[in-house]
């Protein structure tokens, strides 16, 4: 009788054993997959910040030089509007020579000839100033749009640098 209860004693506490080692390792294999998992989604949210990252060096970089050729632009629209602005003053107090001036004063017609050639270069160059100006402008103008988009990349992308940061804390809480 004792040899025959400590058989089936012997046969019961193997057979519990097994089945607590079997749940006790299929409780470590979830673990170890859990934690496998959020590894990974932790190893992606940092990848996914160093890209977010470079992008966002790489928009302040085009940022600084949008602006830098804003001031650039907006420095040749101000010189170019002092010339224009000094040569029409000058023109409008009389010291330059009006072409209806020159006809009804009546010099040598050769002189007035060549003076009416004089003045139509200065027409011209005006006229490439003016020109050159309203360039400068449009210019200033993409400029100043360019830089609006690339700020709004730049929000765009600390946001969601935010929300990876945000995330992987979140993934790091749940290890």
């Amino acid at each position: 009788f004792f040899f025959s209860s400590r058989r089936r004693h012997t046969r019961c506490s193997r057979d519990w054993s097994s089945d607590v080692c079997s749940s006790d390792l299929g409780a470590r294999s979830e673990v170890a997959d859990a934690l496998r998992e959020s590894e990974h989604a932790i190893s992606e949210s940092n990848r996914s910040l160093r890209d977010l990252a470079g992008k966002q060096r790489e928009i302040q970089t085009r940022l600084s030089d949008l602006q830098q050729q804003g001031r650039r632009a907006g420095s040749d629209v101000q010189s170019q509007q002092r010339l224009l602005a000094r040569q029409l003053y000058q023109q409008y107090l009389g010291n330059s020579p009006d072409a209806v001036k020159l006809l009804l004063n009546r010099e040598d017609p050769n002189q007035i000839a060549r003076d009416l050639h004089y003045l139509t270069y200065l027409a011209r160059m005006r006229a490439d100033l003016i020109r050159g100006l309203r360039s400068n402008i449009r210019q200033l103008d993409v400029l100043a749009r360019e830089t609006r988009e690339q700020s709004d990349e730049l929000a765009a992308v600390q946001a969601e640098q935010q929300a990876q940061r945000e995330k992987l804390e979140i993934g790091r809480a749940h290890v």
